[in-house]
């Protein structure tokens, strides 16, 4: 075998809810940082990113509201100036000409790993969320890499069918300077406050999709509170549906919200401790995202997921299960609006000093 036209980065580490990040653009960041010598942790890059503090819901019921990337390279480009990386992003806006993209992704690719650097791609495995490829094989023909999605959770994946299910590239540039502690944090609490206040963003265009809008923040509470109260949406004899359905309000809505509002906490209360003006209201701030966690993880417990058994799923049908969940999305969207109004006067003192 021609060597040049095989490599693989080992060491990579696996990406997993469990064990990396419940939101995957922020595991594949961190798995592929790691892998270049950062040391970096999930809290970090769920802040700075905004992964901790978003809420999306695209009507009517989306499996996509869990990406971060459903509004496009704000995200990206947040994490990385934080991170202290170049870096560059190429979006998939449904090329005209098919052989051209494939050999433009497969060059980029190609020559990243020849560099030693990870590629961040959206898709290649499973649906179009974010992956990180480790490796090529016959020149870039083939990928190697990891998935939240791979068949096989003990090795890296391999795929010559990648192009078809890829779009986008992250590709990770030189490092840089990185901004003072104080500027990342004035930085992420405004995109805090952009995301809770701000009710609508335009959705990023991937292949065979068209631009949607999308709620956001405290203008997605409600309306996710109002879908759970759609009877019609929930046919009791049609488990397809049903199980449908647990998508965007499980997995992808209360079990992720726990999790996001939760690193929120501790997050600001890492940030309050390092005593920059506004400590206090940023522990008022950790104080109520943990109240909405609690809040989310009551929820939770009575919320059936997709890959339950199905007497589990059935019970969404339910409408007294339903307003039930509903007056919790309410009742987090309280402790929400409260922590919302305590990062706003945090980074008036901070950007007042």
């Amino acid at each position: 075998m021609d060597l040049a036209s095989r490599k693989v980065l080992e060491g990579v580490e696996r990406i997993s809810w469990e064990g990396t990040s419940c939101l995957c653009l922020v595991g594949s960041t961190i798995a592929s940082l790691r892998y270049l010598g950062e040391e970096i942790t999930n809290d970090y890059v769920m802040g700075v990113s905004g992964g901790a503090f978003k809420i999306f819901w695209e009507m009517p019921w989306s499996p996509a509201n869990c990406s971060l990337l459903l509004i496009g390279e704000e995200p990206v480009r947040r994490s990385f100036v934080a991170l202290g990386y170049d870096y560059s992003f190429i979006p998939d806006y449904n090329p005209q000409d098919s052989a051209h993209a494939k050999e433009l992704f497969r060059k980029k690719i190609v020559d990243s790993i020849d560099s030693g650097h990870p590629v961040i791609a959206v898709g290649v495995v499973g649906p179009p969320e974010c992956s990180v490829i480790t490796g090529y094989d016959k020149g870039g023909d083939v990928l190697y890499g990891w998935s939240y999605f791979q068949e096989n959770p003990t090795g890296y994946f391999s795929t010559e069918e990648w192009f078809e299910n890829c779009h986008g590239l992250i590709l990770i540039g030189e490092k840089k300077p990185k901004p003072s502690r104080r500027q990342v944090l004035q930085d992420t609490l405004e995109w805090a406050v952009k995301l809770a206040r701000v009710p609508e963003f335009k959705t990023w265009v991937i292949r065979g999709a068209y631009p949607t809008r999308v709620r956001s923040g405290l203008a997605a509470y409600n309306a996710f509170a109002e879908a759970l109260e759609h009877d019609e949406d929930f046919p009791a004899d049609n488990l397809d549906v049903l199980t449908f359905r647990c998508i965007p309000i499980a997995n992808d809505g209360i079990f992720l919200m726990e999790c996001k509002r939760g690193v929120a906490a501790r997050f600001l209360k890492n940030m309050a401790e390092e005593r920059f003006p506004g400590a206090e209201e940023l522990q008022e701030a950790a104080d109520a995202y943990t109240q909405e966690a609690q809040t989310w993880h009551q929820a939770a417990g009575k919320t059936p997921w997709s890959g339950a058994p199905e007497e589990e799923r059935r019970k969404i049908a339910d409408p007294a299960l339903r307003r039930e969940l509903s007056r919790l999305v309410r009742e987090a969207k309280m402790f929400e609006e409260r922590a919302v109004e305590h990062v706003e006067k945090a980074l008036k003192e901070l950007a007042g000093h």
